[in-house]
């Protein structure tokens, strides 16, 4: 996968507590406002909505924007939908208070607008306000009991203010609304960490991060649950990976209507990075040759842009974009891997088509990932490459050597283990590549290939408790899967 985008990318009855007092309180306190609000409003002004002093200061096209969505409201002012998008405005370039007056005014006007008062509890959460967010989501969970954006909002608030067997109950519920999502197993792994059970933790964290496609805010999660169960090594890792990592988020229906007010130059390359992840790469390319236009050295706008050129496979774009960037910033290592990558594949395709790789595609993508491990040798991704790169040259000790490397700074990709593995036997060190594929397998509870390969490993031995356990694993992992008839027979033929 290209590097440069960064995003930024969801049983039982949902309440175990009694709440319905509180609940009529809250939806009393909203009543009381809708009935102080009214159905009619006064104009709004630019100049009297942004705080005094601000408007010089507020970028160009967040201006233009914002004078788009005030003309709208103040064309109709009983409209609940202008005056919605206008509080999404306002909340996409964090003015976070006059979105909150925005957001009240839209209930004032239409009490069942959750939507709205979802994105309120956003606001108010920015601002410090966490009763006023608790109740706010109390209303729209009341409401949309299988809304899961709201469900998460919910047993995260109630998380943080440690009502920690309400937030079990609602990352259940969470979990069954969404049960190929990670949100749910990583709040429940959270809460039981914060009650002191981190073996229990462990389970729910496993079950995220496969889920999670490597998402840091989980790593960083599990790295925690690691600590606390005296595994230090592998927590580190974990937790310089997360460390200033974003809880994964469950869009609301408002999400694309907010994210096309966010128009800052950072804000437009947050959006290509959404729009890349979503698989929206086209999307993605055209507003970032915008943001080019307007600065062609800009370092982040060109990496997001070769990614985005590489997934479209406009490969010589790609290149060019990528050498500007290294002309511009050597040490750039993202880059060196996207054009290592490059190099690879065009490699690869050879080979895979029955021919040789060209020596000079070879060459450029050795070079490529060697610069990419000179700059970014902190990384397990930039290990990963060169191996991929030194197998294609056909140094295979060598290529061992960087997917340990890889491995000890913590790889996600069970292709790695896998690989090596795999490298390791042809050169003759069956142990050391048995011993990666059950390091592989202790690592991550959710991989099945290595399990895979390590069952005729069992056989040999005769241990029949170890082969049964690791069937059972791939049959639970992989319930469908063809390759299941034979596997079976393979144990049944060795008297297992």
């Amino acid at each position: 996968m290209p590097l440069g985008l960064k995003p930024a990318a969801q049983e039982a009855d949902l309440l175990d507590i009694d709440w319905t007092d509180m609940r009529a309180a809250l939806l009393l306190g909203v009543a009381t406002l809708a009935a102080c609000g009214g159905a009619s409003a006064p104009p709004v002004t630019l100049r009297g909505l942004l705080p005094q002093g601000t408007a010089a200061e507020v970028d160009a096209a967040v201006m233009r924007v914002l004078e788009q969505r005030v003309a709208a409201v103040n064309g109709d002012l009983s409209n609940t939908a202008a005056r919605r998008s206008l509080a999404l405005a306002l909340e996409a370039n964090s003015f976070w208070a006059e979105a909150i007056a925005q957001y009240r005014a839209v209930l004032a006007l239409d009490d069942a607008d959750q939507a709205a008062r979802l994105h309120l509890a956003t606001c108010l959460r920015e601002t410090g306000d966490l009763t006023g967010e608790l109740a706010a989501l109390e209303v729209v969970a009341a409401a949309e009991p299988e809304n899961p954006a709201a469900i998460n909002r919910l047993a995260v608030a109630c998380l943080d203010q440690g009502e920690l067997d309400r937030a079990r109950s609602l990352f259940r519920t969470l979990k069954t609304l969404l049960p190929d999502h990670p949100h749910g197993f990583l709040g429940l792994g959270q809460v039981e960490l914060e009650a002191g059970g981190a073996t229990k933790a462990l389970a729910s964290l496993e079950e995220a991060r496969t889920r999670g496609r490597g998402n840091p805010y989980i790593e960083f999660a599990m790295g925690e649950c690691l600590a606390e169960l005296g595994r230090t090594d592998e927590a580190l890792v974990l937790l310089e990976r997360g460390a200033d990592a974003k809880r994964p988020k469950i869009a609301t229906a408002l999400e694309d209507e907010r994210g096309r007010y966010s128009v800052s130059r950072a804000d437009r390359i947050a959006r290509a990075a959404r729009l890349h992840e979503a698989g929206r790469s086209a999307e993605a390319r055209t507003l970032l040759e915008a943001l080019r236009t307007d600065d062609p050295d800009d370092i982040p706008v060109l990496n997001n842009l070769a990614a985005a050129q590489m997934k479209l496979k406009l490969t010589e774009e790609a290149i060019a974009t990528l050498e500007h960037v290294l002309e511009l910033e050597p040490d750039q290592y993202a880059a060196w891997f996207n054009l290592a990558s490059i190099h690879f594949d065009r490699g690869q395709a050879t080979l895979s088509g029955g021919g040789q790789p060209d020596a000079d595609v070879v060459a450029k993508a050795m070079h490529a990932a060697d610069r990419a491990v000179q700059y970014g040798g902190h990384l397990a991704t930039m290990h990963t490459m060169r191996a991929k790169v030194l197998m294609l040259a056909r140094s295979y000790a060598e290529a061992v050597t960087e997917f340990q490397a890889s491995i000890r700074l913590g790889t996600e990709n069970e292709d790695v283990y896998l690989n090596c593995a795999k490298v390791q036997m042809n050169l003759g060190d069956q142990t050391g590549g048995i011993q990666t594929l059950l390091d592989g397998a202790a690592k991550q509870q959710g991989w099945a290939e290595v399990r895979i390969q390590i069952l005729p490993y069992w056989v040999a031995r005769k241990d029949g408790i170890a082969a049964r356990t690791t069937m059972n694993e791939i049959e639970t992992l992989l319930p469908d899967d063809p390759r299941l008839p034979k596997l079976r027979q393979f144990l049944e033929a060795n008297g297992l």
